[in-house]
């Protein structure tokens, strides 16, 4: 399957992710990949130009 763009994350970014525990971080990576197949507006938003906020709902909570 085609994605409809790529994801870079900044640095930063995965050093958070490694500082959650092995289920959190899958359920946003698979977030992550799920918002690269389908343009599911509760996922991602874009902020400006090639910036984008993803969003996930984990526990009931953002």
């Amino acid at each position: 399957m085609d994605t409809k763009f790529r994801v870079i994350f900044l640095e930063e970014a995965g050093d958070f992710l490694d500082t959650l525990d092995e289920k959190t971080k899958e359920k946003i990576l698979y977030n992550v990949w799920k918002a690269q197949m389908t343009n599911d507006k509760e996922l991602f938003k874009k902020l400006q130009d090639d910036i984008w906020e993803f969003r996930t709902l984990y526990n009931k909570a953002c």
